[in-house]
């Protein structure tokens, strides 16, 4: 008896160890992968499907607006995967100021092209020939690109990230603005105290320059979406050509039977006059 009950003692005592142990996180996925946590997980599913089917079910065929942000958004969703380097890092401004966790991060160099106003035309314009020599006709320019991890509780990030709608946050920083501490990974990126942001296209950046690189995303977006349009014209004149002959066709043959009917109801109509006289 007194050898169980001293098993018994140093189970509970094991017991009541890794209880302690266990931090907030697991108590979290502990909820979750309990029967009452994946319960609440499917409901919370469910809604939203049906949120979203109710809300895009009553919308009409119509031009659609792509905004800009939607547009950056997009652009930095496929090159993050293509190009991006996986890191775990923090990116904080004058060392103390926490902005948020660092998941992919992309190191640029290149050049932007410079156009100038030409009051005259009112439009931007390359610089002459004979302007070459005062007027550059490209900017160098050195980025660091940060993709932070989205905001909100874990469960509901983790139901958009299912539901394919999570977000990230993105920050471009001019080299010479931010500063890092032993590496990209699991490190510190520092952004200096006296780099004020800006928020253009639902990114945050440190610079003008960078401005203008967000802005040749929707100049290619534009371009992109009138070579999608020429590409189709010929196909969708066709279709639309089709599309009206039908129409036509249909209504001729709707013509001819109501015609056929009246025909059909006057000729009845006269034999049983015929009839009647008789």
């Amino acid at each position: 008896m007194a050898i169980e009950t001293t098993n018994i003692t140093i189970n509970a005592t094991k017991a009541a160890g890794e209880a302690e142990k266990a931090g907030p996180f697991d108590q979290i996925v502990g909820f979750i992968t309990s029967p009452l946590g994946i319960i609440i997980i499917m409901a919370l599913i469910l809604i939203l499907v049906i949120y979203f089917i109710w809300k895009n079910s009553g919308k009409k065929a119509e031009f659609n607006v792509v905004s800009f942000s939607r547009m950056i958004q997009d652009d930095f969703k496929h090159k993050f995967a293509f190009v991006g380097l996986s890191v775990k890092g923090a990116l904080v401004k004058g060392g103390f100021n926490y902005l948020g966790t660092i998941n992919k991060m992309i190191h640029e160099k290149g050049s932007i092209d410079i156009l100038y106003h030409d009051a005259k035309q009112d439009k931007f314009v390359k610089p002459k020939a004979s302007e070459l020599k005062r007027l550059p006709l490209t900017r160098p320019y050195d980025i660091y690109m940060f993709r932070l991890n989205p905001d909100g509780f874990i469960l509901v990030r983790f139901i958009l990230w299912l539901l394919g709608k999570q977000k990230y946050k993105y920050a471009i920083v001019d080299r010479e603005h931010i500063q890092n501490f032993g590496g990209p990974d699991n490190k510190l990126w520092n952004i200096f105290d006296w780099v004020s942001f800006q928020r253009f296209g639902e990114v945050f950046i440190s610079s003008l320059l960078i401005k203008d690189y967000l802005s040749d995303i929707s100049i290619k977006y534009a371009h992109e979406s009138e070579l999608t349009h020429m590409g189709n014209y010929a196909n969708k004149v066709i279709y639309l050509e089709m599309e009206h002959s039908k129409g036509v066709n249909m209504r001729r043959a709707r013509k001819e039977i109501e015609t056929k009917a009246y025909k059909e109801y006057k000729k009845a109509n006269e034999d049983v006059k015929d009839d009647d006289d008789d």
